[in-house]
């Protein structure tokens, strides 16, 4: 039988987040597609994915910051599998 882990809070709450924010970016368009065949117009539907691109992007970025942990005026330890660079052995 396959054990299942008990998904991280984090991951949720970013899957959640980044699900929100898709419906966002999509909705306008599908509801500007919907009345340009209501009225008969043409400019509603790209309009309206332009709006909620725009949207969903300053969402995105007014979100981030607050789930992003922050340094605290810690200095960020750099990863030990990096691959260092010689200055010597550069030309």
């Amino acid at each position: 039988m396959i054990e299942r882990k008990p998904l991280d809070p984090h991951v949720m709450q970013w899957l959640s987040r980044t699900i929100a924010i898709v419906i966002v970016m999509v909705a306008p368009g599908l509801l500007g597609g919907y009345l340009d065949g209501q009225w008969n117009t043409h400019f509603l539907k790209p309009l309206g994915f332009a709006m909620g691109t725009l949207v969903a992007i300053t969402a995105f970025l007014v979100m981030a910051p607050s789930m992003i942990p922050r340094a605290a005026g810690r200095p960020i330890v750099e990863d030990e599998s990096s691959e260092k660079v010689d200055d010597d052995h550069v030309k």
